[in-house]
């Protein structure tokens, strides 16, 4: 070869940086990278069974000045330096590299058998590093996984010329062993692979003797005898599992490095033979047949080819979909775009799309069902399990008990299809809605398949509408959808930070007067405190968003809850010259099982609003009432649950105010919905309304402008 030539294989050497993998391992890889919910484990427990996306990662988080090059490189550490957004892209560039610019010829198949020769290798030298107790494992592992990384980089580098050394070291006539031939073929074209695999790991600044191992692991027996640990343990590896090597040779080798005897050997080897067929199995690899038998791809790698193929043209669909969305500029017409590209990628026709009311904890249908209305948790609808367990769900299922409910036999009426699928739309924790495609029970099958990429799109659209709703709620722009983002739940937190701050200030100035007349109120301190407490609870639950923690039941007296609200409020909330309070309080009363510092918020909403309706005053009248029964003729405002045994507790708050217009009374419970001018942002009643609910309670509202406005709460005493 020519000095030109080798130095114009040199540049190419130097510039690769995509290595080839074998499609079954990218198409996990890529699977895995689309699950928002995949972790760095998950990540580094695909990739660190694939020598060349090993390669990949390491190097680049080696290249970078702010990691640690001390010793081995960790890969989960690496994954965590470079960041779950590298690793994505790193999974869809070696993809599409594998798609578009495939390693053509009959030496293709030889990815397969090098790649299960390098994790052959990987799994052994741990064993052995075990076996020998060397101290660091991961390094054995990662040397044995990387030793013959040179010869995918010779192949992805010069793909004419290293094809040529391949067919060589496949020619039956010789009879020099593979290995042999291949050394032979290697050093004609001027590039060893062991120093290739050398020179670029030696690139990474390590302090480890894992480039020496890489470099030395094809040497003379007798120049290895006196070298250090991992360079033994991987020439002995690599000669263990080269299947052209004699096994009588390999076991002497074994002795004579390691001082290891035959039969320690095969139980080693037995165990990481094991550990392989498991991987291989995992990724659905064929390694059954024998290298010199499978010249030939196999109809299943074909077929794997085939599917990463097509992975990687949905992705592009997709994207060119995301640029859509992006530039949707309302929910309305993001719903458009989710549903052309639903009838686009996949040919879907029958779809319904449900949106999530966060403050209503119900679904709403859209399009043919826009007045269907699904509520949470109670409901036995499996649109709403879809939502709630996140997870793809199917109307004909085995193994279901029972059969589905009408809610859901309406919908698949509806479709005029045999079954349904329920796909959930989440962004991050965040519900957004669930689509439902109608499909007859023969392409159930076939819906099965396509699930990941139906999952790819709905990712994106669920994106999308979060940031839609997210784009309103900052922009304060028109009816707001109700969505558990950031900024609507610290509104409601401040909302209610603000209701005992406020009795709180005003008591304060009250006591302050009381105590320089030396009159210690003590009771009145008591109160206080519990506001104090509460109003720390209110800001750790908003500094912990979104993991808010569920709060304990307590048992408790609600007269006495209701009698110290009214104590801290009389004299500071209500003006005692304009506003007079009755009570009647019901001494049969039982205890109450439930979270009382929730239903603190609901009383203090409710009195503060009833003094802020009385700007010209009257009279506030709170009572509370004990029933064996409920009362079948109330409103059905919510659902409650009719087995409480104990009994129920009824409290009503009621003024003789001005009351609630009707066109304010229909949708009283939404947020943003307000009589009392621009300096309020109705959310006390939205707020009401959802701990109402969330302690399977009933709020009923009745007002007129003759007797004023009542609330009625109904709460199981054992809740």
């Amino acid at each position: 070869m020519n000095k030109s030539h080798r130095n114009s294989l040199m540049v190419r050497l130097r510039e690769t940086h995509d290595l080839p993998s074998l499609p079954h391992i990218l198409l996990r890889f890529v699977e895995m990278c689309n699950r928002e919910e995949s972790d760095i484990k998950e990540l580094a427990s695909i990739i660190e069974k694939d020598p060349a996306l090993t390669f990949k990662i390491l190097g680049m988080a080696c290249s970078r000045r702010s990691f640690p090059s001390r010793g081995v490189p960790n890969l989960e550490q690496a994954l965590v330096h470079l960041g779950r957004d590298t690793v994505v892209n790193i999974a869809l560039c070696t993809s599409t590299r594998g798609v578009f610019s495939p390693l053509h010829g009959e030496p293709q198949f030889y990815l397969k058998h090098l790649w299960k020769h390098s994790l052959l290798c990987a799994l052994l030298t741990r064993e052995i590093a075990r076996r020998i107790q060397y101290p660091n494992k991961e390094e054995a592992y990662l040397t044995g996984l990387l030793h013959d990384i040179g010869k995918l980089v010779l192949w992805a580098s010069m793909p004419k010329e290293y094809g040529a050394v391949l067919s060589r070291v496949l020619d039956s006539r010789s009879r020099l062993p593979a290995a042999d031939r291949l050394l032979e073929a290697e050093a004609e074209l001027g590039f060893l692979h062991s120093k290739v695999g050398a020179w670029l790991i030696r690139k990474w600044n390590l302090n480890s003797l894992l480039g020496d191992a890489v470099l030395y692991h094809h040497e003379p027996v007798e120049r290895i005898i006196d070298s250090f640990p991992l360079v033994k343990m991987v020439y002995v590896v690599n000669v263990l599992c080269d299947e052209s090597q004699g096994k009588n040779k390999s076991f002497e080798i074994a002795e004579k490095l390691l001082g290891l005897r035959q039969k320690e050997v095969e139980l080693l080897k037995g165990k990481a033979e094991s550990d392989l067929t498991g991987t291989a199995q995992f990724f659905d690899i064929d390694i059954k047949f024998p290298f010199e038998e499978d010249k030939k791809l196999r109809k299943k790698d074909k077929e794997k080819q085939g599917q990463l193929n097509q992975e990687i043209k949905n992705i592009s669909l997709l994207s060119g979909t995301l640029k859509s969305l992006v530039r949707a500029g309302s929910e309305e017409r993001i719903i458009r775009i989710f549903y052309r590209a639903l009838e686009l990628l996949f040919g879907f026709k029958d779809i319904i799309f449900f949106t999530y009311d966060f403050e209503r904890d119900i679904l709403i249908g859209k399009d043919r069902l826009h007045n269907l209305l699904i509520s949470f948790p109670e409901s036995k609808s499996i649109l709403a399990k879809a939502l709630t367990n996140q997870s793809v769900i199917h109307s004909i299922e085995t193994g279901r008990p029972g059969p589905i409910s009408v809610i859901d036999e309406q919908v698949m009426r509806s479709l005029k299809r045999e079954a349904m699928v329920c796909y959930p739309l989440i962004s991050g924790k965040i519900k957004i809605g669930v689509l439902v495609i109608g499909a007859d029970k023969s392409e159930l099958s076939s819906l099965a398949r396509r699930e990941h990429e139906i999952s790819l799109l709905t990712a994106q659209v669920g994106s999308a509408l979060c940031a839609e709703r997210l784009r309103k709620i900052q922009g304060e722009e028109g009816p707001l959808e109700r969505t558990p983002d950031s900024s609507s739940i610290a509104r409601k937190m401040v909302h209610e930070v603000n209701n005992p701050l406020s009795i709180i200030k005003n008591y304060l100035t009250i006591l302050d007067q009381k105590l320089k007349k030396e009159k210690l109120v003590m009771n009145e301190i008591r109160i206080i405190h519990e506001e104090i407490n509460r109003v720390t609870q209110l800001l750790n639950e908003l500094s912990q968003f979104p993991e808010q923690k569920e709060q304990k039941r307590e048992s408790f007296d609600m007269n006495s809850l209701i009698s110290d609200l009214l104590s801290i409020s009389e004299e500071s909330l209500f003006q005692p010259s304009k506003i007079t309070v009755q009570t009647r309080f019901d001494r049969s009363l039982p205890p109450i099982m439930s979270h009382k510092d929730n239903l603190k918020q609901v009383i203090i909403n409710l009195l503060k609003n009833a003094a802020e309706a009385m700007t010209e005053g009257g009279k506030l009248a709170v009572s509370t009432r004990y029933m064996l029964d409920f009362p079948l003729n109330g409103s059905p405002e919510l659902p409650l649950d009719h087995d409480a045994s104990q009994g129920y507790v009824e409290i009503t708050v009621s003024d003789n105010g001005p009351g609630i217009p009707e066109t304010i009374r229909s949708k009283l419970f939404e947020p943003f919905i307000s009589t009392k001018g621009k300096d309020h942002r109705g959310l006390g009643l939205s707020i009401v309304y959802n701990i109402v609910k969330a302690l399977k309670g009933r709020i009923i509202c009745r007002s007129n402008r003759e007797k004023g406005t009542s609330f009625v709460l109904i709460f199981p005493v054992g809740n």
